[in-house]
């Protein structure tokens, strides 16, 4: 067993082997965080073997960016390939952090190849995300871009192409038909036409598929322990998003599941409480995703009062 001070000299190692993007990026959530001694960042990197696990995670997710993301192509943000890096790698770092300590907590074992694949598949997700919120490019043209490799799209929807056939190429079918299966029953629940006040039923809906979605890249077969938790996995995650974009599906007049709910951060508390219940009911080991969840629940919910980003709420101290 490494001592504390090993472990340190690890991350240590671990942070100077990350690119100059990425200590800057890291730099730059430090700085967006919250001052205060308990803030959910200090509580989440001030323990040694913790930061060394995140400082990991960042390293997959900057190595992955340089070495599977094409350059010079049009995004949701333009060509610049800086801008780029600063939307997915973040973005990317808070969903394998997710993953993997879920994965953890329930004992399923994974391999590097599988976090670069989920990886990439949080790249994607980003850029789609990107392009539905701030560009309201519409669904089938979004599904066009990812898989109709044969029909033409917008420029701007050319970075999202070629992430996504990367990653289609990591996830061969014969390997991985369940991701294939979840992604055709998850567009007609996407298509199907949705009114404001069915926005807490859809979301309850399509997070369980998203849950799903988001593991089988890194395990086709997940144990049934972790089957029974997807349902308030997914409403977690994206209640979570949707959170964090309440104000802007407000002035856009999109539906957002917390519409109407007069204390939205009270209702995130309900939602995390019920899924750490049953976590905890179901995992072998439920600590090693428990008090991260935790965090990232206070995180948003603090960043979101003080106008940071969730990446900053989060990770920043």
């Amino acid at each position: 067993m490494k001592t504390s001070i090993a472990v340190a000299a690890d991350s240590l190692a671990l942070y100077l082997s990350i690119s100059r993007w990425g200590r800057r990026t890291l730099r730059r959530l430090k700085s967006g965080g919250e001052k205060r001694p308990d803030s959910p960042g200090d509580r989440l990197l001030g323990d040694a073997w913790e930061r060394k696990r995140l400082f990991r995670d960042f390293r997959m997710c900057d190595r992955s960016f340089f070495a599977l993301v094409p350059r010079g192509l049009d995004s949701s943000a333009g060509p610049n390939l800086e801008k780029q890096y600063a939307r997915l790698v973040p973005f990317a770092w808070f969903g394998q952090a997710v993953r993997t300590h879920i994965l953890e907590a329930f004992e399923v074992e994974f391999d590097a190849e599988a976090e670069r694949r989920s990886v990439l598949q949080s790249f994607v997700h980003r850029e789609w995300n990107d392009l539905t919120d701030s560009h309201n490019v519409p669904l089938d043209e979004l599904f066009r871009a990812c898989y109709e490799m044969d029909k033409p799209i917008s420029p701007r929807l050319e970075l999202l192409r070629q992430l996504n056939r990367g990653f289609l190429r990591l996830v061969p079918q014969e390997r991985f038909s369940t991701y294939y299966r979840m992604v055709d029953e998850v567009r007609t629940l996407l298509e199907r036409p949705r009114a404001p006040e069915s926005a807490q039923e859809w979301t309850s809906e399509v997070g369980k598929y998203a849950a799903r979605i988001s593991l089988c890249v890194m395990k086709e077969d997940l144990p049934e322990r972790l089957e029974s938790v997807l349902g308030s996995f997914g409403l977690w995650l994206y209640a979570l998003d949707a959170f964090a974009d309440i104000d802007d599906d407000s002035a856009a007049g999109k539906p957002n599941y917390f519409h109407g709910v007069e204390d939205g951060a009270g209702r995130l508390m309900d939602i995390a409480l019920r899924c750490e219940k049953e976590i905890r009911a179901a995992a072998p080991r439920p600590e090693r995703f428990v008090p991260y969840m935790s965090v990232v629940t206070e995180g948003l919910i603090h960043s979101q009062k003080g106008g940071r980003n969730i990446e900053s709420g989060i990770f920043g101290a």
